[in-house]
């Protein structure tokens, strides 16, 4: 079991490598060694010295299938063809013997030598043989395990809802049959991932806390370290950095003093991803360069692009543009050995951002598109091509008649002229000639039309493309909107039906986050440019919906925005949203306790290269010696989590109006044209 990292929330979305196409002549030059010159080849000692031993006194009975299988089981981590090759013979020899179970467990075996090696669609074929077999044989045991195994298989080809559900059946098979507690943590960690790989972390945790538990209670010290390695990788995705850290180093060092290589490079990937999100660039790309050196020992290919492609992007984050080229590059010179569009798109992503950084536009729009597109725009392209291609087939075979037919017309024409006079013969070389301009001239017309429509056509579909992506982009904006007022109209919901004042109060809060995020989607999918967002506009419609939310009367509590005319990309407007709706909701809560009148000032401006943020009251002000470094308000906590994301400083102290004044200084934002 693998844990997930960042880049597609689970590490085992790489744990396999696809490889090229086997090639069978191989196969057959292994057994020519095997058979005639067993010295020649180094088989190594004892066991499998013993099985070759056994499989050269060919029997034809249920323990020479056993042998096979066993020797293929042997030969799974050095020799491909050989490990498949007696999985397959396994498999005929148990069906020539109606040796079920034997056939099952051949197909099983074949399965799990196609999985190492990438092919995850020839590998799933095989695992439903086996369960089918299993099925008939009503060995529950094995069949849970296919199950499992078939859910891993839909996970590499991120088919997760299929994934999910061969997990659960085998969950749902391994209760009912009393599996012992190290089976069962294996299903409740691959369900966990599973809703880790979907980004429902908090689903997650429960689920791979549980499975951590019953691999510790069965003694299992191998997957109990995975199941830390998954935990740490949750706790970087719910944000807590350091948390994540100490819980990895635990499996680290086990994984070094164990001496397995595949696991300790999981862990140097992930104190990688780890450290890199914490912006210790200089360790991660450490960490990053010796688990792609793990990887490329054991020759895991989808690995060492994965770590490719990270170590681009902390090189760009640290901004050491030739690094970046060179780590994505070299990515992308193996991205045809493995199935991995998602490595795929992120490499092409990172070289667009190198060569916009680099004022090489052309370049830089070149990789986006493809990042982008996905081969979509290349597929239509190619489409068009043929279609014009066609044509001009066409167009060529209709000349050809027409010149045929004229050729004809003229042996005629010149048949009656030999009957003339001088004259006529001269007149009749003056028509040939003024009928080879014209034709000419007509040919040349016809390409030209020809080159004219595949250009409008070209045109045509690239604006087709732009309107679609365009109207693709208002709706994904409008269904997140909607999906984020459901959650919140769900909060509200359940709000009514808990009577705890301070439940409601934390529910509350939750609904106001939501609504500052959906209110930025909204935005998008309202306004002409879906570049960025206005936050003045936005600004002033947040205070709006707080006031509701909160019942102020704005007579009485004032409210006075000051916002520089400014449009800022979406990433940035999220986190300054939360950060407003969390300072002006704590102004409104608290600052106006016991005042008939009040003023709540809201700026937002650019000083030098920094973004300046300013919530002031005239409340009541702060409390007396009051430390908000050691405040346990999760608002608080908010701010500075997000206040770090923006690399901003923070200052909340009693303001010029008398109250509280609040003032954040943006280092890391990102503007946008602004566009009407």
């Amino acid at each position: 079991m693998a844990p997930y990292g960042k880049e597609t929330h689970l590490m085992s979305r790489f744990n396999h490598m696809n490889m090229a196409n086997n090639n069978w002549l191989s196969l057959v030059v292994v057994f020519l060694f095997i058979g005639m010159a067993p010295g020649s080849m180094a088989f190594g000692q004892g066991k499998k010295d013993s099985l070759l031993l056994e499989f050269r006194k060919e029997k034809h009975d249920t323990n020479y299938v056993k042998t096979l299988l066993r020797l293929s089981s042997a030969y799974k981590a050095k020799n491909y063809d050989s490990s498949l090759y007696f999985a397959k013979r396994a498999k005929d020899l148990a069906q020539e013997l109606n040796f079920r179970s034997g056939v099952a467990k051949s197909y099983s075996r074949m399965g799990s030598v196609w999985s190492k090696h990438g092919k995850y669609d020839s590998a799933s074929y095989v695992y439903h043989e086996a369960l089918r077999y299993f099925e008939e044989i009503a060995d529950t045991m094995r069949m849970s395990q296919t199950l499992n195994k078939l859910g891993l298989m839909a996970r590499y080809m991120e088919k997760h809802a299929i994934s999910q559900e061969y997990f659960l059946k085998s969950l749902d098979l391994k209760k009912r049959n009393n599996a012992p507690s190290g089976a069962l943590a294996i299903a409740y960690q691959n369900i966990g991932i599973n809703f880790a790989i979907m980004k429902q972390f908090t689903t997650a945790m429960p689920y791979v806390e549980q499975a951590t538990e019953l691999f510790l209670q069965a003694g299992d010290s191998n997957n109990y370290y995975t199941g830390l390695m998954n935990l740490s990788s949750l706790y970087r995705d719910i944000g807590e950095y350091k948390k994540s850290a100490e819980t990895l180093l635990i499996p680290y060092e086990y994984r070094k003093r164990s001496g397995d290589k595949d696991k300790l490079g999981i862990c140097l990937y992930n104190l990688g991803l780890t450290l890199s999100m914490n912006d210790e660039y200089a360790q991660s790309i450490r960490r990053y360069n010796e688990a792609r050196t793990i990887f490329a020992e054991l020759g895991d290919i989808r690995r060492m692009v994965a770590c490719d492609q990270r170590l681009a992007n902390v090189h760009f984050l640290d901004k050491n543009y030739a690094e970046v080229k060179k780590s994505a590059l070299r990515g992308l010179s193996r991205i045809d050995d493995i199935h991995s569009p998602y490595h795929y798109e992120q490499l092409h992503t990172v070289l667009a951002k190198v060569y916009y950084e680099t004022k090489n536009y052309r370049k830089a729009y070149d990789h986006q598109e493809i990042a982008d597109s996905v081969n979509r725009a290349q597929l239509s392209e190619n489409n068009q091509l043929r279609i014009v291609e066609m044509q001009k087939k066409y167009d060529d075979e209709a000349n050809k008649r027409q010149i045929a037919e004229l050729s004809v017309e003229n042996a005629k024409i010149e048949q009656k002229a030999r009957r003339r006079d001088v004259i006529n013969y001269a007149l009749i070389g003056l028509l040939v000639l003024v009928l080879g301009l014209a034709l000419i001239l007509y040919r040349m017309y016809s390409l030209k039309q020809i080159s004219n429509n595949a250009l409008r056509e070209k045109n045509k579909v690239v604006e087709h493309s732009l309107h679609e992506k365009d109207v693709l982009l208002r709706e994904i904006h409008h269904r997140v909107q909607n999906n984020l007022q459901f959650v919140s109209s769900l909060l509200n919901l359940q709000s009514r039906r808990i009577s705890d004042t301070k439940t409601q109060e934390v529910l509350k809060s939750c609904k106001q986050r939501i609504q500052s995020m959906a209110l930025i989607h909204q935005k998008l999918y309202q306004e002409d440019s879906l570049s960025g967002i206005d936050i003045g506009n936005y600004t002033r419609n947040l205070i709006e919906s707080l006031q509701a939310s909160y019942s102020i009367d704005p007579d009485k509590i004032k409210t006075e925005v000051n916002v520089e005319k400014m449009a800022l990309d979406i990433n940035t407007a999220i986190s300054i949203g939360l950060i407003l709706s969390e300072l002006i909701t704590n102004s409104f809560k608290y600052a106006f306790n016991s005042q008939d009148k009040g003023l709540l000032v809201v700026s937002l401006f650019e000083e030098g290269d920094k973004l300046v943020m300013q919530v002031e009251d005239n409340g009541v002000g702060l409390p007396e010696q009051f430390d908000i470094e050691a405040s346990e308000s999760f608002g608080l906590k908010l701010v500075h989590s997000l206040a770090k994301k923006l690399k901003a400083t923070v200052h909340i102290t009693s303001g010029k109006l008398g109250g509280t004044h609040a003032e954040l200084r943006i280092q890391s934002y990102s503007k946008v044209q602004y566009e009407r």
